[in-house]
């Protein structure tokens, strides 16, 4: 189970990827460059922010489930910060 997990985190990392290289033209024209990056890369950093806090979340979830929930609402609302930071 625990290799089906890290499979799954590195798998949707690895789609969006793919989905933001073969749709570049309608994503470049549908945001706004505020943060003075390629939105191409501001994707993909996202994206990998997104993989990072997957996989702190989940080695929490297996020392303490509390621990876990507190941290996933906390990094949810982060990331989302930065999402709208970054549009």
């Amino acid at each position: 189970m625990e290799k089906l997990l890290k499979w799954i985190g590195l798998a949707i990392f690895l789609g969006w990827t793919v989905a933001i290289l073969a749709n570049f033209s309608i994503y470049q024209h549908s945001t706004r460059d505020t943060a003075g990056l390629n939105p191409m890369v501001e994707g993909i950093l996202f994206m990998a922010m997104m993989l990072g806090v997957y996989i702190i979340i989940w080695k929490s979830f297996e020392k303490n489930r509390q621990v876990a929930s507190i941290q996933l609402v906390v990094l949810g609302c982060i990331s989302l910060g930065i999402a709208v930071l970054l549009l």
